[in-house]
């Protein structure tokens, strides 16, 4: 929910990139993963809820003191909310 979500958030910018560049190929590669991690972040985001209501967690906080604990410097955006929503993970989880 974190490698993955950012994943959502820069990838878009890759595929720009190499479009730009005249690389249609590498740009259509990353069409697919893109979409693949929608899917990945959606399954993490189930997973995740469903761990938190079956130990009394309250998400945001859980997540936040998660990451705080586990991910050096934190989340920084530009945060993809369009992608990260359709994956089922609200901005209140990271922002």
């Amino acid at each position: 929910m974190v490698l993955e979500a950012r994943g959502l958030d820069v990838t878009p910018g890759m595929i720009k990139k190499l479009v730009s560049v005249n690389d249609p190929e590498s740009a259509a590669i990353l069409e697919v993963i893109y979409r693949e991690e929608i899917a990945h972040v959606a399954a993490g985001t189930r997973w995740f809820y469903h761990i938190c209501h079956r130990e009394n967690h309250n998400p945001d906080i859980y997540f936040q003191s998660l990451v705080e604990t586990y991910y050096k410097g934190g989340l920084k955006p530009p945060f993809n909310t369009k992608a990260r929503e359709l994956a089922g993970m609200p901005a209140s989880l990271y922002q």
